[in-house]
This record gives structure tokens, sequence and C-alpha cells, in this order.
């Protein structure tokens, strides 16, 4: 059986992309919007949607391919092709940093069950505006580049969790200088979108001998209020912890 490829982690970029990548992050922080979103019928099951900015979504689409179900992922590229690429390759490409796209499509397959009417069924999709979820029935998330925001939709809930733990860690070795961080646990990440919206700015990250500390703000409220959560990474444990 073939080895899973190695997750293509924000660090592993190509290093221009890197350095604005991590200009941005420290200019602008994180912000993400989750939502549940009911069935549309009873095909289409309840699904989840994550609205995350900054981000890169080659990268994103990359983290997700390497970490959850197994298959294939259709790109369409900013070029305007659209072609299927399997783990291995869309990770490379990813590291590579010659990857430039503006949608991607999880499919629960193997590329050699993709065919041409497939990638043409995602291009129409993209062209008319339509559900991404809705142009395969094999498809499980979907991400698109939308007003400066990366838009997750999927039918597997860890895939939120999985895109926003690795940005934080992404912002937090950026803070911290490192190039690779243990990545912020799920289940710390999963408390955090219970309150549905949830920022980070630098203004709020503090970096201390032995730890980073970065403040969160969760739910709506004005531009000026205090944090309401605090994520810490410890430093001598390599290890995270959420206050309040």
């Amino acid at each position: 059986m073939e080895s899973i490829p190695e997750p293509a982690r924000f660090e592993q970029t190509e290093l221009t992309a890197r350095r604005n990548a991590s200009a941005a992050r420290l200019s602008a922080g994180l912000h993400a919007r989750f939502d549940t979103l009911p069935p549309v019928d009873d095909l289409m099951p309840e699904r989840n949607r994550l609205r995350l900015r900054p981000g890169s979504l080659p990268v994103a689409a990359a983290c997700l391919a390497s970490t959850l179900t197994e298959g294939c992922t259709i790109v369409a590229e900013m070029s305007g092709g659209v072609r299927v690429l399997d783990d291995r390759a869309l990770a490379a490409l990813v590291r590579e940093g010659s990857l430039q796209a503006r949608a991607a499509v999880r499919l629960a397959a193997p590329p050699e069950c993709v065919d041409q009417t497939d990638l043409l069924a995602v291009a129409r999709a993209l062209r008319l505006e339509q559900d991404l979820l809705e142009s395969d029935v094999r498809a499980l998330w979907t991400l698109q580049s939308l007003d400066e925001e990366l838009v997750l939709q999927s039918l597997d809930p860890a895939a939120p969790l999985c895109l926003v733990s690795e940005a934080i860690t992404g912002y937090a070795q950026v803070q911290l200088t490192e190039r690779r961080l243990p990545r912020l646990p799920r289940r710390l990440t999963c408390e955090l979108l219970q309150a549905v919206t949830m920022e980070i700015m630098p203004d709020d990250t503090k970096v201390w001998g032995g730890f980073l500390e970065i403040g969160v703000r969760l739910g709506a409220g004005p531009a000026n209020r205090d944090c309401e959560r605090t994520i810490v990474f410890d430093r001598p444990s390599a290890t995270w912890h959420l206050g309040a």
C-alpha cells in the first residue's frame, strides 16, 4: 500500500509566498466564521461552512487532502484550466509554490475514476456560480477564494477544525519565528468555533519568555472589546492550552 504523503504545512510553501503570507498574518491577524447549514434536500445532508481570512487555497487544499478522507482533488486554476490531482502531486505543487488556484473540490474517489465529464461539471458549476458540492455526488468538501476570504463547504465536520487549527498554528509560527510547531489540537479549535465567529489580532498577541499568548475575540461585538479567550503555547513542553 502506498504511503500517505507528508501533510502540506503552511511553512512548506515556496519562500517568497511564505514571506508574503507571514506579513499578511502579522498585519491582519486571523478571522474565522463557522456555520452549520441545514440540509437542502434528502440528497444533500447537513454541511459546514467556514470563512477564513487570510488563507492560501492551494495550501489549505493540500492540508485537507493529506489529513482527511482518502480520494483525489479537482483543482480549478487561475488560468482557467481544471485538472484532477492525487494527494502526492497536489502536495508537491504546493511545496514548489507553482499552483495558482481559485477553487478545489475533493472527491471520495481515486484519480483514475475521474473523467472529462466530471471536470466539465466542476467547471460549469464555477461558471454559473452554483454550489460546488452539488457538482459531483462524490464531493466531500469544496474550497473557493471569494472576496479575499477562503470559503470551505464540507460534509465532513473535521474539515473546518483541521483548517482553523492549521491557520492558528501557522500564525503562532510567525510570532515565534519557528519553522514548525505541533498543531493546535482540534478539540481546542472545536471549543473556539462554538462561538461562530473567532478573531485574532496581532495587538492581542504577546510573546513571553517561555510561552506565546494569543488573545481571541469570540462572537459579535465592537472591534475594541476585550478578548474572551486566550490560546497559550507553552514552549518548554510544546503544548497548547485554552485560558479564560
